[in-house]
C-alpha cells in the first residue's frame, strides 16, 4: 500500500533563505546607489526654472575710455553682454547707447549716457550734428542733448531713456537697461 503524502508546506531550505536575503540587499543597495545620480539629474533638469531670473549680467559694463569722448558731442556704442538661455550661455548684442563727455575737466569729467532706441516704438535714433538733437526717423520725434523732447508734435510719450553711469581708473562703464516702449513711465524690462 502506497500513501500519498501531499506536504502542506513547501520544503524551506536554508539556501532559499540566503537567496531571498542578498536578493534584499541588492535592490536596497542599487536604490541607495540610484539617489545621487537620480538627484543630480532632476536639479540638471530644474536648473532653468530655479536659476536666477536675470539673464543679462547686471550691473555695470566696461565701455570706453573717458579721453576718447569729445565734450558736447555724443558717441554711440555698441553694447554686448553674456546673455542665459535655459542651459545655454552666450555672448550677443544687447542694444547701443550714446555717450556725452558734458565736462572737460581733466581731473572730474562727467559723462552722460542714453538709450539709443526711440522710447515710442524702438527706433534707432541717430545724432544730427547739422540740428545738434537726436533724431528718430519713424515718427519724426527729436530729442535734445540732455535726452528731453525737442519737438512739440513728438509721438513719444517721454524722453530718451537715462541710464546710469560711472567712470573709474579712466573708463566710462554704462549700467545697461532696456526699458518698456511707449509709456510714459520708464519702466525696466528685466
Amino acid at each position: 500500500m502506497t500513501a500519498s503524502t501531499s506536504p502542506s508546506q513547501p520544503d524551506s531550505h536554508p539556501t532559499d533563505n540566503r537567496r531571498s536575503w542578498f536578493a534584499k540587499l541588492s535592490i536596497g543597495l542599487g536604490a541607495l546607489l540610484g539617489i545621487p545620480p537620480l538627484g543630480s539629474g532632476i536639479a540638471f533638469l530644474l536648473s532653468p526654472i530655479t536659476r536666477h531670473k536675470a539673464s543679462r549680467d547686471s550691473g555695470f559694463q566696461k565701455v570706453t575710455p573717458v579721453e576718447t569722448l569729445t565734450p558736447g558731442i555724443p558717441r554711440r556704442f555698441t553694447i554686448s553682454g553674456n546673455v542665459t538661455d535655459a542651459w545655454n550661455r552666450y555672448s550677443r548684442q544687447l542694444g547701443a547707447v550714446y555717450i556725452i563727455r558734458e565736462t572737460d575737466a581733466a581731473d572730474s569729467p562727467t559723462v552722460s549716457a542714453f538709450q539709443a532706441d526711440c522710447p515710442h516704438a524702438g527706433c534707432a535714433v541717430s545724432f544730427r550734428s547739422s540740428s545738434n538733437n537726436f533724431q528718430c526717423p519713424c515718427h519724426e520725434s527729436s530729442f535734445s542733448l540732455d535726452g528731453k523732447i525737442a519737438n512739440q508734435n513728438s509721438p513719444a510719450a517721454r524722453g530718451l531713456d537715462h541710464l546710469e553711469t560711472k567712470i573709474e581708473d579712466g573708463f566710462v562703464f554704462v549700467k545697461f537697461e532696456k526699458f518698456v516702449k511707449g509709456t510714459p513711465e520708464k519702466i525696466s524690462v528685466s
